[in-house]
């Protein structure tokens, strides 16, 4: 009898997983604590405008983990499949000085770092649909929101081609929300393919 020719079936990746559980709930708790302080008094808008901002640290704190973690899974794929006497250099020539260790997740950040796996990461991910371009320029603008509010230095965002003319709003982070979301569902499948491409199985 013939072996089966069929290609293993996707499945969502560990750190997929705790995105789409832990770090939702946690992001899901302070839009309910935006709706408790809600309001219009001057006292309300400050506090509401506060938990726009921690909501953007947080999303964007969220997003950093599972692309790092996604990272860390993909090369510990790579490098277990390796002889173990080039294991620990090549673990090393896929994780060490990561940007995603220093800096949160971003186009230019996320392309140099799973750019490491030896194809272009962008590409790949265009390759699932033209919609993804549009959410790659939501996770800069959310970049360039988060940088500013973690600095709190706001002049950035009123210059800045790719987000000027956006504000700190529970709209605008419900809207960069759901390009997170949609961007981690399509790494998880491009890091699948690719990695499952370069040691010849399923990386998970």
């Amino acid at each position: 009898m013939r072996a089966s020719s069929r290609r293993p079936a996707y499945r969502p990746s560990p750190p997929l997983v705790r995105w789409q559980t832990v770090g939702r709930g946690e992001i899901d708790e302070l839009i309910a604590a935006y709706r408790v302080v809600g309001g219009v008094g001057r006292s309300r808008r400050t506090a509401t405008q506060q938990i726009n901002q921690a909501l953007v640290v947080q999303l964007a704190a969220q997003f950093q983990r599972y692309c790092r973690d996604l990272h860390d899974e993909c090369a510990g794929a790579i490098v277990a499949s390796a002889s173990p006497q080039y294991q620990p250099l090549l673990e090393l020539a896929l994780t060490a000085g990561r940007k995603l260790d220093s800096q949160s997740a971003q186009p230019g950040s996320l392309g140099s770092d799973f750019g490491r796996f030896g194809f272009d990461f962008w590409i790949a991910v265009d390759r699932l649909g033209p919609q993804f371009a549009e959410r790659r320029r939501q996770l800069a603008q959310l970049a360039v929101w988060r940088n500013a509010v973690a600095h709190q230095d706001f002049r950035r965002p009123a210059t800045d081609p790719v987000a000027a003319g956006t504000r700190v709003d529970l709209p605008s982070v419900r809207r960069w929300r759901r390009s997170l979301e949609q961007l981690a569902g399509g790494f998880d499948r491009t890091m699948w393919v690719e990695v499952g491409r370069i040691i010849g199985a399923p990386p998970w």
